[in-house]
């Protein structure tokens, strides 16, 4: 039986990289949920995966070989607003909102 891995509405590219490693591993791997990174990310994430002609290319980089450039990650702030509420607030296990 193949398997149909999932990454869920959360996804990003260390998750996506985490589950290209379990993909290469699994000897039933099957089909792996596609993501689209916006083009931001590429830039402050050297290393992030690409997806072209429908297959997802790593890096060989070693580790899962992303980095982050903190000068122009900080051009991106987190903006609170109703299009990313579902990440941007963390409940902790007694209910309260825990922000990033």
């Amino acid at each position: 039986m193949r398997t149909a891995f999932q990454e869920g509405g959360e996804n990003d590219p260390i998750n996506q990289l985490l589950a290209y490693h379990v993909d290469l591993t699994t000897p039933s791997f099957g089909i792996q949920e596609e993501h689209n990174t916006p083009d931001e990310i590429f830039e402050m994430m050297p290393g992030t995966p690409r997806i072209r002609n429908g297959y997802l290319y790593g890096n060989d980089k070693p580790g899962l070989g992303i980095d982050i450039d903190e000068k122009i990650a900080a051009k991106y702030p987190l903006r609170d607003d109703y299009h990313n509420a579902d990440w941007t607030s963390v409940r902790g296990m007694d209910g309260s909102v825990v922000k990033p």
